[in-house]
């Protein structure tokens, strides 16, 4: 394999600062033109050599994987630098607040589910009953989930009943008192 003489040298051990001279095995390798690892090579159970990288020169000093990553982003560049921050100033913490509570739930066509607590003769005694809307039709069911032999989730649904203006109809009431389309029956 020739050598690319458009590539800078690889730097020297011995003018890097911070280099981990205690590892006796520790040499530099080259990623790319510009990005330099600190590595250890061993030659594995398959017979092929195996890296594990120690850490990363950057501006002539060797940083630990751990410092590394507390220091600089994914593009090499400087964290302080990107905050606006100095040697003296610390950076900002950030905390994600959400500032809008979840008041209520919305689904796709902006139709909103109401709260069990809403529904009239809701089955709050049967455990893990929630609301389920399908094709905007309201249903109660449970649901369990299992996984397949292949490893995949699945979910097994049980379907209470429907709710109907505001009122929830067990599956043998709705089939009673509504056709299939949702209309009242005439003897009803």
């Amino acid at each position: 394999m020739k050598k690319n003489p458009n590539l800078p040298p690889l730097p020297n051990p011995q003018e890097v600062e911070n280099y981990p001279h205690h590892i006796e095995r520790a040499i530099i390798s080259r990623k790319s033109a510009e990005n330099f690892y600190v590595v250890i090579r061993q030659k594995g159970d398959d017979n092929k050599w195996h890296e594990t990288i120690l850490g990363r020169i950057i501006d002539g000093r060797y940083y630990s994987m751990e410092e590394y990553h507390q220091t600089f982003h994914r593009s090499y560049k400087d964290k302080r630098r990107r905050l606006g921050e100095t040697e003296e100033t610390p950076a900002p913490t950030r905390k994600y607040i959400r500032h809008k509570p979840l008041t209520e739930r919305r689904l796709k066509d902006g139709i909103v589910l109401p709260k069990p607590e809403e529904i009239e003769n809701f089955p709050f005694e049967v455990e893990g009953a929630r609301l389920l809307m399908n094709k905007k039709v309201l249903y109660v069911v449970t649901s369990t989930f299992y996984k397949t032999a292949d490893g995949k989730r699945k979910e097994d649904r049980r379907y209470l009943g429907r709710v109907v203006n505001g009122r929830f109809y067990t599956t043998d009431e709705y089939r009673t008192l509504f056709k299939r389309d949702g209309t009242l029956r005439n003897n009803a």
